[in-house]
């Protein structure tokens, strides 16, 4: 089985549990702006995807667009 399918896979297995996998970043999305490692690329994109700011905003989206 290649990634690519292997990819595939999990995203349709999570996305049947419910979770939103329509839009994910990597740490390739990181490192093509910032010449790191792939530890340090994953560590930027966790402390962004776990920063208050970032988790307000998607929750006063969802809570706009369930409103309507």
């Amino acid at each position: 089985m290649t990634k690519d399918i292997k990819i595939e896979n999990a995203f349709n297995v999570l996305k049947d549990a419910g979770y939103y996998v329509d839009v994910l970043w990597s740490i390739y999305d990181v490192k093509s702006i910032h010449p790191c490692t792939d530890e340090e690329a994953y560590r930027i994109l966790d402390e962004v995807m776990a920063s208050p700011s970032v988790m307000e905003s998607i929750a006063d989206e969802i809570l706009k667009k369930s409103q309507k």
